[in-house]
């Protein structure tokens, strides 16, 4: 190596890399401002939220319905435990909308086989009455039967 390179080599950049402290007072900014936004969650839908903090579900159940697509009947979590509409949110929670799967059609097949049951208690006791009416006729022929004797 030549002596001119060799210099180059050994001597500083004339460019000095100073380093820079992190901006503390940003950082913590922006972690405040994090942690005061409520997350809402329901199927692909999720965005967090900086102006939920003191409302109730029931409100953002509202606010939110159409444009998460939330339906009425859906439970409301918050860290996984269910809610009701009148829980008061506060920053940083996760509130996520559900409806369980296989849920849907579920209220139709009980009223199937209520209505099953109430039928066949129905038939049941129409053939009874059927079979005291047939009786009752039966008893007034052989009486007409007699008095003609």
């Amino acid at each position: 190596m030549t002596q001119q390179r060799m210099d180059a080599v050994s001597t500083p950049a004339s460019t000095s890399l100073a380093y820079e402290a992190p901006n503390i007072e940003a950082s913590l900014s922006r972690a405040t401002t994090a942690s005061k936004k409520v997350r809402v969650v329901h199927g692909a839908n999720e965005q967090p939220f900086d102006n939920l903090e003191g409302k109730t579900v029931g409100m953002v159940r509202k606010s939110l319905r159409e444009v998460f697509n939330i339906p009425n009947d859906a439970e409301a979590l918050i860290g996984g435990k269910s809610v009701s509409d009148d829980f008061v949110l506060e920053g940083g929670m996760a509130l996520e909308f559900i409806k369980e799967a296989g849920v849907k059609g579920t209220d139709l097949l009980d009223l199937l086989f209520d209505f099953a049951d109430d039928f066949v208690d129905t038939v049941g006791e129409i053939v009874e009455d059927v079979i005291d009416i047939t009786a009752n006729a039966m008893d007034a022929i052989v009486d007409v039967a007699d008095s003609d004797e």
